[in-house]
């Protein structure tokens, strides 16, 4: 085996040992088996130890031995047993990974997400289907698709060997257990899609340069599409590049190179055009420079030493494979194979497909530097997977290139896979044991708050809001300044129904940020929730000055006025409402109810000529509603006009027949107008239908009387 790999095995187990038996945080990123068990961590690293000898290793080394063309039954049992472990490793809770959000993003019907447009309708498409067929909820349906993308990974890396060489199933175990990533192929999100195009690129761009079977726009859609799956792929552009200066070289394929340059520059012109006219969303370029900005902002912040220190920690926490990819890339090649044995153009990987994986790594790892602030303050580990999953085919490429033989390369990626599991098998307990994944996010040396407000965060998707408080009101405490904290609290404090307590924490985050609408609109709307209507209309007020055409925004201005007896201005905002969205029955309904208040105030004020004309108006706004009716029937009353009031009741009651209120306003009109008889009928009928709050027996006894009907004794 390479005294390269001997001397890297034995300082990785190293480095994870005593970074995880130090209670520094500068090696965060090897730290993972802090949080599980100190003592089977050193256990496990002694066992691994063993693999130095060569009877044991090559013993194990043996048990990865799979020829090349195994049957398909085999192929299926592999297949299938690959996706009953990656199911078991599935994510028990979203401390970290994008798998939550993705299955929130489905659940709510969206089709595409900036960072990940790609990737989201395959996702929707795929919950859509099981859904219908299994009634599968979005997060299982997501999970299953990252599966099925590991499994399509592990099979296009085997297929990229397979393209330049001899393929062999040690290289794809290698490349899969040198990385974390593969426990996010359980997860669900985009990330798993995202690696999954990354191999479906690194293969084909494989066979393009081994034999030039295929034109060279395929590998460029490839790559087009797996930036599409997820902005993390942008790495590929590199690699993408160097293909196309490589055709670009000979005379012969300069055509066959523009040709692919302009299709790729045709196809993102359309998706952003797409994205930013058709469906109302940031076009991928934008979100691209918008990302790289803030990437670049992070980095000038932490100075090299600090940004040395991300990048390395983030390599590390990559996995095994990227850290070695670095490793082999920058340390002599000492290929003893390099003109004879299993390194021979014949057998391993030729210099033209070396340079390419080469080129590839190096981009992943340069963005995995670029990116590490996001990985690491952001607990984004998402976004190093597809990255660490092209250095790690990389790393195994290299191992392939330098070995004398198949035998001593499957030694080395044995050992190597092993050393992956090691260092993933404490990732996979931190994210099935809740607790343990508390305690790791506790540990990693994160911005202050940040980490209670994460577990917060879990605890609100687990609909456990007094815990979401408790975590959040902790943040809060290490992190006053922070807007988004407050405003989560407030969120939590809504749920908890102590919308004084939310009032608080809302008026904090929109001093913090008085910019932000959504801090002001929930402020507003605990105000609401308290019955502040005044203060609530305040705040609406200012926000529909800054948002005219929001019709939520005006109907909710409406609801604070109607509710705190502002009538005419609730009027006001509702009818601005309709004007924005004229189709929305909710809020014809909302504007009836405050012209129908506005004219019951005008009555009272003794305006009748105006309460008459607020109760038309809400009658031609919701013909279908009797109250308009009734009311305009109770004005009448009021003036003495008897016979007019006995009319519009008759309507009303031809459309309402079983509504109490008409049947007793009736009862009233005809007693007045001296027909008992009929007014009895009706006032039995009001009785009848509403048995919670009946006319009293003394007023029917005395109706009775007057129609000459026998009043039953007690």
């Amino acid at each position: 085996m390479n005294l390269t790999v001997r001397i890297f095995f034995v300082a990785f187990i190293v480095l994870l040992i005593a970074a995880s038996a130090s209670q520094e945080t500068l090696l965060w990123g090897a730290s993972s088996w802090r949080g599980v068990s100190l003592t089977a961590a050193t256990v496990f690293a002694a066992a691994l130890l063993l693999l130095l000898t060569g009877r044991i290793r090559n013993g194990f080394a043996k048990a990865l031995e799979i020829p090349d063309r195994f049957s398909r039954k085999a192929a299926v049992a592999a297949a299938a047993a690959a996706f009953v472990l990656l199911w078991l490793l599935r994510s028990r809770h979203f401390l970290w990974g994008d798998g939550y959000s993705m299955g929130l993003a489905v659940e709510r019907g969206v089709t595409a997400l900036p960072s990940a447009p790609l990737a989201t309708a395959l996702s929707r498409g795929f919950f859509e289907l099981l859904n219908r067929l299994l009634f599968w909820n979005s997060f299982e349906t997501s999970a299953l698709l990252s599966v099925i993308a590991g499994i399509f990974f592990a099979a296009s890396v085997r297929a990229s060997f397979g393209a330049a060489s001899k393929g062999t199933f040690p290289a794809a175990a290698f490349t899969l257990a040198g990385g974390y990533f593969v426990v996010f192929f359980g997860f669900g999100g985009a990330s798993p899609l995202a690696a999954a195009g990354t191999g479906l690129f690194i293969w084909l761009s494989i066979i393009r340069l081994h034999s030039g079977a295929i034109p060279l726009v395929v590998p460029a859609l490839a790559a087009t599409a797996a930036i599409l799956l997820h902005v993390s792929n942008i790495f590929l552009i590199v690699p993408l590049l160097y293909l196309l200066l490589s055709a670009a070289r000979l005379r012969e394929s300069r055509l066959e190179a523009a040709t692919a340059a302009g299709t790729i520059a045709a196809c993102w012109i359309a998706v952003d055009l797409t994205a930013e006219r058709l469906a109302g969303l940031p076009g991928v370029s934008s979100h691209l420079a918008g990302t790289a900005s803030r990437a670049f902002s992070s980095l000038a912040g932490t100075g090299t030493a600090g940004a040395l220190s991300l990048a390395f920690n983030s390599l590390v926490l990559a996995g095994p494979a990227a850290l070695l990819a670095v490793v082999l890339a920058v340390s002599r090649s000492g290929r003893r194979g390099a003109t004879t044995g299993y390194g021979s153009s014949s057998d391993g990987p030729g210099p033209g497909t070396m340079r390419f994986l080469l080129v590839t790594a190096a981009s992943a790892a340069v963005f995995i530097f670029l990116a590490a602030p996001s990985i690491r303050g952001g607990l984004r580990w998402e976004l190093a997977v597809p990255a660490s999953a092209a250095m790690a085919v990389y790393a195994a490429a290299a191992l392939r290139s330098r070995a004398a033989s198949l035998k001593e390369f499957n030694a080395a990626a044995a050992v190597l896979a092993a050393l992956g599991l090691f260092h993933l098998i404490p990732v996979v307990v931190t994210n099935f044991s809740l607790e343990a994944g508390e305690k790791r996010i506790l540990d990693l040396p994160l911005q202050a708050g940040k980490a209670e407000t994460v577990i917060g965060a879990q605890a609100w998707y687990a609909r456990d809001y007094g815990k979401a408080a408790e975590w959040w009101s902790a943040a809060a405490g290490k992190d006053p300044e922070n807007a988004g904290i407050w405003h989560r609290l407030g969120m939590a404090e809504m749920k908890l129904e102590e919308p004084l307590d939310a009032i608080t924490c809302f008026h904090r985050a929109s001093k913090i940020d008085p910019e932000n609408h959504v801090y002001r609109t929930a402020l507003a709307e605990a105000y609401i929730e308290h019955r502040w209507f005044t203060e609530a209309s305040q705040e609406l007020e200012t926000l529909v000055s800054e948002f005219p055409d929001s019709a939520r925004l005006w109907t909710r201005l409406g609801y604070a006025r109607n509710h705190g007896n502002m009538y005419p201005g609730a009027v006001e905002a509702y009818e601005r409402a309709l004007e924005l969205d004229p189709e929305s029955r909710e809020y014809a309904r909302n504007l009836t109810s405050a012209v129908l208040n506005r004219g019951a105030e005008l009555q009272k004020n003794g305006d009748f000529d105006g309460a008459r004309k607020m109760y038309r108006y809400a009658r031609r706004l919701y013909p279908a509603d009797w109250v308009s009716l009734n009311n305009l029937a109770t004005l009448e009353m009021e003036l003495g006009e008897w016979g007019g009031a006995r009319k519009i009741l008759a309507g009303a009651l031809q459309e309402h027949a079983q509504i109490s209120q008409l049947h007793f306003n009736m009862s009233v009109v005809l007693e007045n107008l001296g027909e008992y008889g009929q007014a009895l009928e009706h006032l039995r009928k009001a009785a009848r239908l509403d048995r919670f709050n009946p006319p009293s027996n003394e007023h029917i006894e005395r109706l009775m009387r007057k129609a000459g009907e026998a009043v039953p004794r007690p």
